[in-house]
């Protein structure tokens, strides 16, 4: 092992004192997203801000649900240090990731929120919801070859788990009776939790690996390109916390004839058989996978243009929220289900002139799986770059209505 790393890190050394043409290049990149593709900025104005919730916002709200409804955030930050020649380039960067998803039926949100009385006589589904919340920060190392038509880029990377929390809704429904008398509730919940002895942020809570790969054809004036990006897992620590959650539970209303005679232990059989129903968590391992981007893009050269280059490319991301299943197919679709992401069109086309450069771009699909409106404005002054992608700006200027606030900024340096 000593001998791997020690090659590691002489090997790009090593190839670059070869060749007296390298360069380097330093950057900070930051990104983040917070979207819904049915709930809007009022809704988070008010829960984070507001005391009171009234019953003409709770109406409000229900009224934008869809069957399944999704809220994705993200912010995560990297520094990335690039070496290159002619024909090589060595990677290396450090970057923290921070992320929440969650999908839910609308009948769970108007349990929530409006509670059962309004829903006597009906049965009220929550199968499919999802919590995810995790933290991490990933260390990687990363190796590009130019080749005669041909770009090969593969990347290693260790990660340090911090914390990571998960409410999984496999099967859930509720029925309230038209009297009120009886409750029926029927659940499989699925729990997953780090240990809190530690809150660090910098917590080592888990660890795991991550790679990428990516494949680069390219020809005259066409590029094509394939890549998987960020596909890992990481492993948490013994002491952390899984709750397996399968039953059903019938809850009968009091009967009370003498108000005077009530006491707590009228309720102490309910309470009890409550209890029974819930079980005690299991302090043992278990594995997450991080977030891995799968895509494809086409790129090509447009001449007597007022842009220069067209872009059009899909991306999809895979994420299982359990790790339940054996490697293959079976797997490979429970990640893109699971992730909550509609695979995502785009068309894109770049535009050059001195100092400035621009990239507007058009995508369907996503977390909101619709229509968006999206640009790219970057600047160099010598050897400072910087770039600002702003995402579905159509949604920008709908104020409260919003659905999404997508941002990418990135500067650096080139020597």
């Amino acid at each position: 092992m000593r001998r791997l790393i020690i090659s590691i890190i002489i090997l790009p050394l090593y190839v670059l004192s070869q060749d007296n043409s390298q360069n380097a290049q330093l950057y900070l990149e930051n990104y983040i997203d917070i979207t819904s593709n049915s709930l809007n900025y009022d809704f988070a104005n008010k829960i984070l801000f507001q005391g009171k919730i009234l019953d003409e916002d709770k109406n409000i709200w229900i009224d934008l649900l869809k069957e399944k409804n999704v809220i994705n955030a993200e912010l995560n930050t990297k520094l990335d240090f690039q070496i290159f020649n002619n024909k090589n380039t060595f990677l290396f960067s450090v970057s923290d990731h921070n992320m929440l998803n969650s999908s839910f039926s609308d009948d769970l949100f108007k349990l929530i929120f409006k509670g059962n009385y309004d829903f006597q006589g009906d049965t009220l589904n929550f199968n499919q919801s999802s919590f995810i919340a995790k933290r991490y920060q990933k260390i990687q190392i990363g190796y590009k070859r130019d080749f005669k038509f041909i770009k090969l880029t593969g990347a290693l990377a260790f990660l340090n788990g911090n914390h990571y929390y998960s409410l999984l809704s496999e099967q859930g429904n509720l029925y309230t009776e038209i009297t009120g008398l009886n409750i029926f509730l029927e659940y499989d919940l699925d729990g997953f939790a780090t240990s809190r002895d530690n809150l660090s942020l910098l917590a080592n809570n888990g660890h795991g690996i991550s790679g990428n790969l990516e494949f680069n054809y390219y020809k005259d004036d066409i590029q094509i390109n394939w890549y998987l990006n960020n596909l890992g897992f990481i492993k948490w620590n013994e002491n952390s916390l899984i709750y397996d959650i399968d039953s059903s539970f019938l809850f009968s209303g009091i009967q009370i004839d003498n108000f005077i005679n009530f006491h707590d232990s009228l309720l102490e059989e309910e309470i009890n058989n409550l209890e029974n129903h819930i079980s005690s968590g299991d302090r043992k391992s278990f594995k997450s996978y991080t977030t891995a981007n799968i895509g494809f893009n086409a790129q090509k050269d447009i001449e007597g243009s007022l842009f220069e280059k067209v872009i059009l490319g899909v991306n999809l991301k895979w994420r299982p929220n359990i790790d339940n299943l054996p490697i293959g197919w079976k797997k490979i679709k429970q990640g893109i289900n699971e992730s909550n992401y509609s695979p995502l069109y785009y068309i894109s086309a770049t535009y050059n002139y001195k100092y400035l450069y621009l990239a507007p771009e058009i995508s369907l699909g996503g977390y909101t799986e619709s229509y968006n409106l999206n640009l790219m404005i970057g600047l160099k002054i010598h050897s400072i770059f910087t770039r600002l992608k702003i995402n579905n700006i159509n949604e920008l200027i709908q104020g409260n209505s919003m659905n999404s606030l997508n941002m990418y900024f990135q500067i650096g340096k080139n020597f």
